[in-house]
């Protein structure tokens, strides 16, 4: 018997990368003044990959953890990645050669490996170690997780702010990821005793503050690591105790979703996307037309996810198939 999703998770698994794309819209627009308009949506980038990692930990955190699956998980990730890169890199060789450089073509054909999506990369560590983390998340007290989370949040949501030399990197770590799958299988385990109304007024602040700090400072690194982190923290917290529901269309369009970012994220698409066929600059009401322009990114690119789905059921799933067993075969 197939377990249907819960659709409460499946629509904020949706929402988080919408909020993905719509920092994208903020950041990488080419909008000539500085104002609330132009870098609205940036803290949402952080606090979207946040949550989605939350939600995958939530239910990996409590999973019997085997190299096969492991392995099948990480090789269906990659698959996928080098599919929508690959693909990106043809049409841009065929219809956009000039914009192709060595290093551009290179991190094309070796996507993860050069990390040429810092999230891909780091998502596809965090999986190479869920077993130690579910084994973490088991086999320890409360107070001891609790104890490992803040740890983990103040090397990779604190330090990184102040300096680039930090144990996992700098703002954009696998740190914040495994802070976040902690995070996830702890609300699991042990249960969050604290309000939703005190988990809303902690999102309202740290979000306010993250613009405060971003009027004045004038640097989006404050859009990452611990205040965006705790954004994300409060929503899921209230995801997790809010009821749950099935609607197919929510699953079906969440099973795509990852190619949204795939697609929209790849430096060769987005050094045209938005600052040549979404002109910011030349978009009125940008904080009211963002949430649109996103929904239709959604859209469009959840549609040409099912031809690679289709391709997947028809024909990658064998490859798949046999590069997991192989490795499970070497490792075992």
């Amino acid at each position: 018997m197939i377990l249907k999703r819960d659709s409460k998770f499946e629509l904020w698994r949706i929402i988080a990368m919408c909020f993905i794309i719509l920092s994208h819209y903020s950041l990488f627009g080419n909008s000539p003044v500085t104002n609330i308009h132009t870098v609205f949506y940036e803290p949402f980038g952080e606090i979207g990959a946040d949550i989605f990692v939350m939600i995958s930990g939530y239910f990996l955190c409590s999973q019997v953890p085997s190299i096969k699956k492991t392995t099948f998980r990480i090789t269906k990730i990659w698959t996928r990645t080098i599919f929508y890169s690959w693909i990106i890199l043809i049409l841009f060789f065929i219809f956009r050669h000039s914009q192709l450089t060595i290093m551009n073509t290179i991190t094309s054909i070796f996507p993860v490996l050069f990390n040429e999506y810092w999230f891909i990369t780091s998502f596809i560590v965090l999986m190479t170690i869920v077993p130690i983390l579910n084994n973490l998340i088991d086999n320890h007290s409360r107070k001891y997780l609790l104890l490992i989370i803040i740890g983990m949040l103040f090397i990779s949501g604190v330090q990184p702010l102040f300096s680039a030399f930090s144990p996992f990197g700098a703002i954009l770590n696998v740190g914040i990821m495994i802070t976040s799958y902690l995070f996830a299988g702890y609300v699991k385990k042990y249960k969050l005793k604290v309000s939703n109304y005190f988990l809303i007024c902690a999102f309202v602040i740290c979000l306010t503050f993250q613009y405060i700090l971003r009027h004045f400072i004038n640097t989006n690194v404050v859009t990452y690591g611990i205040l965006p982190f705790l954004c994300a923290a409060s929503i899921f917290s209230i995801v997790v105790r809010s009821r749950s529901f099935y609607n197919p269309i929510i699953n079906w369009i969440a099973s795509s979703v990852f190619a949204s970012y795939l697609i929209t994220s790849h430096p060769l698409v987005n050094s045209i996307l938005w600052s040549k066929v979404i002109n910011t600059s030349k978009i009125n009401y940008q904080i009211l037309s963002g949430p649109v322009i996103i929904l239709c990114l959604l859209i469009i690119t959840v549609m040409i996810d099912q031809i690679y789905l289709f391709l997947e059921r028809k024909y990658f799933k064998y490859g798949i198939n046999h590069i997991t067993n192989k490795i499970n075969n070497i490792l075992n």
